[in-house]
């Protein structure tokens, strides 16, 4: 699934970031860009993070849109 729409990184790339060692959004970004441009999916980033997998194989995440332009 696309998380991060700015740098089209999907959740296997965050996760393989994740098994590479990455532990924060920040690292995630180093490893793939994840997280690093609107920001907007950082907190499905960190929900990635923190799952410990819950997520693999199918479960969702949550919908996380960036912010309107001018907001």
């Amino acid at each position: 699934m696309l998380v991060c729409h700015c740098h089209q990184v999907n959740d296997r790339k965050i996760r393989d970031a994740a098994a590479a060692g990455a532990r924060s959004c920040d690292e995630v970004g180093a490893a793939c860009g994840a997280g690093t441009g609107c920001g907007g999916c950082r907190p499905a980033i960190e929900g990635l993070l923190s799952d410990g997998g819950e997520h693999e194989g199918g479960g969702s995440l949550p919908v996380v849109r960036a912010p309107e332009p001018g907001v």
